[in-house]
């Protein structure tokens, strides 16, 4: 009995740290999203917008976007596997796939990418590059 306990405190500190690395990474994804925008922003604030270059811009955040909202449904398909483990529900020990739980429905792509952990935020970044558009064409 005791080792069956060890094991599972071991699987849980496995999906545990998987989980940070899934939010580790989405943060830094959001973080290079900000700087990235913001540098282009400043760039060509005083210039004029090369309105061509517009699709290119949105492409990079929406690649962005994708990328952050993988890591988050990982990130969930984890969580839920570790909260399983937790409230005793059948699992299979050391088994770290997620094949299973991706194919439910709460973690579809169309729903985690306008979550409102995400949505808010690369809604704001694409505005941030149709705003001085706007302005510079008045």
């Amino acid at each position: 009995m005791e080792k069956t306990s060890e094991n599972m405190l071991k699987y849980l500190e496995f999906l545990q740290n998987i989980i940070t690395r899934m939010n580790t990474n989405s943060f830094q994804i959001k973080t290079f999203a900000i700087t990235i925008t913001s540098a282009i922003v400043a760039f060509f604030y005083d210039k004029n917008y090369d309105k061509s270059a517009l699709a290119f811009y949105i492409a990079m955040i929406l690649i962005f976007w994708i990328l952050d909202a993988y890591y988050l449904r990982m990130e969930r398909a984890y969580r839920d596997i570790y909260n399983d483990v937790v409230k005793g529900e059948k699992y299979e020990l050391f088994n770290l796939s997620t094949k299973e739980r991706l194919k439910n429905s709460k973690f579809n792509y169309c729903c985690i990418i306008f979550s409102w952990s995400l949505a808010p935020l690369y809604i704001c970044l694409a505005a941030m590059f149709l705003i001085p558009i706007v302005f510079a064409s008045n």
